[in-house]
């Protein structure tokens, strides 16, 4: 266990620092964050040299981009408070999608900004900390004092199991 959590531990917290009961709020739908997205890549396209535009469109970055990170949250926190412990396969999994994100992240930084739209950053830079985040669960989940206990005991009780045939049908004998 490390040092920030047995700190959250003895502060009452939860390992990854959340108070007990907390309970993320449902953030908007898909189809809610798309129309706000089509909305800021239509803001982007007219932006102007006009303030007022300028700023609605900086307001509805940050719209857009607050609703990614309460999708975000709310994801995080279903993978915190799942009771099912990650496997190897999982890892493999959440690594390859946080590979896949940040090369989309290189991606987007290697090409000509004309190119690009403020929407594509965001959407990468979120599913980049997703993954990210999501893999630390996973880690922490797998590497926890509870799920290797359980990995132990199910170790010992394959090897406790003997197994004899014959003509008819297999025998389990447990030791």
């Amino acid at each position: 266990m490390s040092a920030s959590q047995e700190w959250f531990k003895a502060s009452g917290l939860t390992q990854w620092g959340r108070a007990p009961d907390f309970v993320a709020p449902k953030p908007m739908t898909g189809r809610e964050i798309k129309k706000l997205g089509a909305a800021l890549d239509d803001a982007e396209r007219v932006r102007l040299d006009d303030v007022d535009t300028r700023h609605a469109f900086y307001v509805l970055g940050m719209e857009y981009g607050q609703a990614l990170r309460a999708r975000n949250l709310y994801r995080r926190c279903r993978a915190e408070n799942a009771k099912r412990v990650p496997t190897n396969r999982d890892a493999v999994k959440l690594k390859g999608q946080m590979f896949d994100a940040l090369e989309r992240l290189d991606d987007l930084a290697e090409l000509d900004p004309d190119l690009t739209t403020k929407r594509d950053f965001l959407d990468a830079n979120s599913a980049y900390a997703l993954a990210v985040s999501l893999f630390d669960i996973a880690e922490q989940k797998y590497q926890s004092e509870d799920a290797a206990a359980r990995r132990r005991d199910a170790a010992d009780r394959a090897s406790n199991i003997v197994r004899r045939t014959s003509r008819r049908k297999p025998v389990e004998v447990h030791l």
